[in-house]
């Protein structure tokens, strides 16, 4: 398998764990919508805490596979 090949393979991987961040991300959103008036303090803190942080990390995963489209040209 040539390198070109590898890089591929695993920006598709990687493009697909973004993917799967996004869809946990509005999972959680939907969810904090859903119960943001009940009196589950603790777990609406930590939905919101896992909304921030699920920001964060698409944020830069998306960065690391522009990234690696980029460096997909010297190959």
């Amino acid at each position: 398998m040539s390198a070109l090949d590898k890089a591929k393979e695993r920006l598709s991987y990687f493009k697909f764990w973004l993917g799967v961040m996004i869809a946990t991300f509005i999972s959680v959103g939907g969810w904090l919508i859903n119960n943001i008036q009940s009196d589950k303090y603790f777990l609406i803190s930590l939905g919101i805490i896992i909304e921030v942080v699920m920001i964060v990390v698409v944020y830069y995963l998306n960065r690391f596979i522009n990234k690696m489209i980029d460096d997909l040209e010297e190959l």
